[in-house]
């Protein structure tokens, strides 16, 4: 049956809180919350934005905005138009939608095994709870304020990874504010580093809404119809994050078999891309900026390029999605593994329990000064190359990377709670396999 919520089995009994609401009112309960994650609606806006690091959140919204501007110019004008409307794409199945949630939200370990491996890790369950609680009164689902790093995509993981019907709801309602108020208010003509998609699409699988698989689409379109397709193989074009972004839009395009239709004014990008094609022309671009001893320097036109670790970490993630969504490319691997490794020796602070947010002092950047609530952008690196060797050296070197991130983030903003916690929770699954949530008994629709 189309448009219904996926059910992701609930935690063991002894995993539960003790006091619940009695049969009658728990069935209630969940009538209501399917009935709130199906309507999709978003509930208030928010109009003040945050200050984050001394930045407006206009600035960084608008960072990136001279990359896209190059962009524009460097596409064929000559046809503004979206391509011929083509004939709808056939909805996924249930089952298919099903298994592909849990494919794009990823290994996971359920919230209620994670304090199990430490203290560190009862402490990150925690500190996501009481964070969430007060950002969300704050702010409801306002992309603005709530959404740069895929908050949408973190709720949907911590509905997975709890069974909790309130993060789901507000997955749904981060993920439709986000679509309607940024990316379809400006016809699709964003900027690399707010392309937020695993929400969106996740957002379709979860309610079959074809305007989010619609969206994923023309996203995907917008980046490869214009100059990022080409400068993603340049060591001077581009840099890890817009890299990571390209592979992400990708890879979610393909996974759920997004339309290309391409977009309209202001950018003109026709359709009909071959997202397996486009994802097999782009790694090998992509892998050839990295240098021989495993850094990747794109940061810094200013000086001479430097490694900027966090967009870095950004790469890595993207690149073990890419093995482990859609091909298992043998070059993939030890790429990674160099990049750890030069991250570790060359860019890593034990004194701090941080990496430097730059390699080295870049004026329009910043400098090597510790950034802890940055770790977890970079963690899930070394947790792949774990399970990918099982040499417990890469294992031992996450859990400090993933400790410092607990320890020493900055959680108040929604920007760095975002940070810290938009994927590393895939590092649990890697590290920790025997905790791993069994995903080949797929959730059953309704």
């Amino acid at each position: 049956m189309a448009d219904q919520v996926i059910r992701i089995p609930p935690p063991p009994r002894s995993a539960r809180v003790a006091r619940r609401p009695p049969p009658r009112r728990r069935r209630l309960l969940a009538v209501i919350a399917v009935f709130v994650a199906l309507s999709g609606l978003a509930v208030g806006t928010v109009v003040t934005a945050a200050v984050l690091r001394g930045h407006s959140l206009r600035a960084v919204a608008g960072r990136g905005r001279d990359m896209l501007t190059g962009a524009l110019h460097s596409v064929n004008r000559a046809d503004e138009a979206e391509s011929a409307p083509a004939a709808p794409p056939a909805p996924l199945s249930d089952s298919t939608r099903a298994r592909l949630f849990q494919a794009l939200v990823g290994p996971y370990v359920p919230a209620w095994a994670a304090p199990s491996l430490g203290d560190v890790f009862g402490r990150y369950e925690r500190d996501f709870r009481t964070n969430d609680e007060r950002q969300w009164a704050a702010n409801g689902p306002g992309w603005a304020n709530m959404n740069y790093y895929d908050r949408a995509a973190i709720y949907y993981a911590w509905y997975a990874r709890t069974g909790d019907f309130k993060y789901l709801t507000r997955a749904n309602a981060v993920a439709v504010d986000y679509r309607k108020n940024y990316l379809e208010a400006n016809n699709f003509a964003i900027q690399p580093h707010w392309s937020m998609l695993d929400g969106v699409a996740l957002h379709y699988l979860v309610t079959g809404d074809e305007a989010s698989r619609t969206a994923v689409g023309k996203v995907a379109d917008l980046l490869t119809g214009l100059g990022y397709r080409t400068s993603i193989g340049s060591k001077t074009g581009t840099d890890n994050r817009v890299q990571a972004r390209y592979i992400v839009a990708l890879l979610l395009a393909n996974a759920i078999k997004a339309p290309s239709v391409g977009i309209g004014a202001p950018v003109g990008v026709k359709g009909g891309h071959d997202w397996p094609a486009e994802l097999r022309r782009a790694l090998p671009l992509i892998l050839q900026t990295q240098d021989a001893d495993g850094a990747w320097r794109l940061a810094c036109k200013e000086t001479k390029p430097v490694t900027h670790p966090f967009t870095t970490g950004l790469l890595f993630d993207a690149l073990a999605r890419y093995h482990d969504l859609f091909e298992p490319d043998p070059r993939i691997p030890p790429a990674i593994k160099r990049g750890a490794d030069y991250l570790w020796d060359r860019d890593w602070i034990p004194q701090k329990r941080s990496f430097k947010y730059v390699g080295a002092e870049c004026p329009a950047e910043g400098g090597p000064g510790p950034a802890p609530d940055l770790n977890n952008l970079i963690v899930n690196g070394f947790g792949f190359v774990y399970r990918q060797t099982r040499d417990i050296t890469y294992r031992r070197r996450g859990d400090e990377i993933f400790g410092g991130a607990v320890t020493g983030a900055w959680l108040s903003p929604t920007k760095q709670f975002n940070q810290v916690y938009s994927s590393s929770y895939r590092y649990l699954a890697y590290t920790h396999p025997e905790l791993q949530r069994d995903t080949t008994a797929l959730p059953r629709l309704p």
